[in-house]
């Protein structure tokens, strides 16, 4: 008998312990309700690659439920992530569009951004697909996608960046997807297989749906959004050796490769150093006057990002750029 008293009451501990916090959010101003907060995001799998870590960030989420609540005869949904946007209850942070009741894929998916280390003035709160429209295509990082020809999304004001075709898109895109002409949901794009696009979604039937299961076809994303994801990399341009000769280009903060093996490379202006790759284990390099500095003359360094499989530039990264003179 006491053995089954033991067993039922660690069976009921488990639960408890894995549970998320609790918390107490207001909606249209002052009314408080209880909603359940965000799960514990897993740090150690963090690499510093914010395209990377968004999903990282989105997939800890995974199941959340948001609360369905009838307010003012109308069917409402409260979450975690769409009501501190909506009362700037994050740093003082407003979202665009603000709306504490209303659907929460945007919010989610700028939650997961900023979990992630990308600033505001990059990746700012966002209600709504307006409000991802607005800011980005100001950006110049909002994109038709190939697969859609029939989106009235894009006109004079909110102009197309170009075209984005499936082998384009990037961990961390930011889809806009609807049936129709225009968008009514907002996923995190997480990757393209057999004619499928797969994406983590917040707010899909009021849940969060981050295990790799939610596909779409090509016709139903409607736009494309890369934001600027940076790595938070500082370089810094040292002088060395006795005469002060040698220049040290380092670059603090490399991390090892993800699986999609992104590399930096530098370029020197007016120099031979063009795309030279730095790794991680070798994250900085140095450069004497043999490879024709001349006194007196003003370099620019730029340090930017590229795919090792393809050797493209990923254009999510924002280049470094500093000047030196010699």
């Amino acid at each position: 008998m006491k053995k089954r008293i033991i067993i039922l009451i660690v069976i009921l501990l488990i639960p408890i312990s894995g549970s998320a916090k609790n918390y107490s959010i207001r909606y249209h101003g002052k009314t408080r309700e209880i909603v359940s907060g965000p799960k514990k995001i897993p740090l150690e799998k963090m690499t510093g690659e914010q395209g990377h870590d968004i999903l990282v960030v989105a997939k800890s989420q995974n199941g959340y439920k948001g609360k369905i609540k009838i307010i003012g005869g109308k069917l409402r949904v409260l979450s975690y992530y769409g009501n501190i946007w909506a009362n700037s209850e994050l740093n003082n942070e407003k979202a665009i569009d603000g709306n504490d009741t209303g659907n929460w894929c945007s919010e989610f998916a700028a939650w997961s951004a900023r979990k992630a280390g990308v600033k505001k003035e990059l990746f700012p709160a966002q209600n709504g697909v307006k409000g991802y429209r607005r800011f980005f295509s100001k950006q110049g990082r909002f994109f038709r996608f190939s697969g859609n020809k029939r989106s009235s999304w894009f006109n004079s004001k909110y102009k197309s960046a170009g075209t984005m075709r499936p082998k384009d898109l990037q961990e961390g895109d930011i889809l806009q997807i609807g049936s129709g002409t225009k968008p009514h949901h907002t996923a995190i794009f997480h990757s393209y297989k057999n004619g499928k696009i797969y994406t983590y979604d917040g707010n899909k039937r009021n849940e969060v749906k981050s295990n790799g299961q939610i596909s779409y076809s090509e016709k139903e994303i409607l736009a494309v959004i890369r934001p600027q994801y940076n790595d938070n990399l500082k370089m810094k341009i040292e002088r060395e050796g006795n005469n002060k000769e040698e220049i040290r280009i380092r670059v603090k903060g490399l991390r090892p490769f993800t699986k999609k093996k992104r590399q930096y490379s530098i370029t020197i202006s007016n120099t031979d150093i063009q795309n030279y790759t730095l790794e991680y284990n070798r994250n900085s390099v140095l450069y004497n006057k043999k490879e024709r500095f001349q006194k007196g003359k003003q370099y620019t360094v730029k340090l930017e990002a590229i795919w090792k499989d393809s050797g493209k530039k990923d254009s999510s990264f924002q280049p470094i750029i500093k000047t030196f003179t010699y």
